[in-house]
């Protein structure tokens, strides 16, 4: 739960200062005052990761595994969103999320594990 949070967090985060920054947008949004795909950013790639997370508790493994999501994640899923017409790309290149979605997964996987050692002692 832990993990799933603070990606959340972070996935928020990271995906406003995009919005607000006119890398990308969402042409159509469930409401005005969110103005991120929220069933995205807070479903299915927060789903994903912690589904990478439970079952690929090794670092080699998790980061194979981050990589093939992250490819799947930028160069199908991404592409499809902006041909349904619910995400713009503005001044961003599909090739610039592929890093990001395996930065952010092994960045707060790190944490996680810190917390829970320091925790431990």
């Amino acid at each position: 739960m832990l993990f799933g949070s603070l990606l959340m967090l972070l996935v928020g985060l990271l995906d406003d200062m995009g919005v607000n920054s006119h890398l990308w947008s969402y042409p159509y949004q469930l409401t005005q005052l969110i103005p991120r795909l929220i069933a995205v950013d807070s479903g299915i790639l927060i789903v994903a990761h912690m589904f990478l997370f439970q079952y690929f508790k090794k670092w080699k493994s998790f980061l194979i595994a981050n990589v093939i999501m992250a490819a799947v994640f930028t160069f199908l899923c991404e592409p499809i969103t902006v041909w349904l017409g619910i995400y713009k790309l503005e001044h961003w290149e599909y090739v610039y999320s592929f890093p990001l979605y395996i930065m952010k997964a092994c960045s707060i996987k790190w944490l996680v594990e810190r917390i829970m050692y320091i925790q431990g002692k």
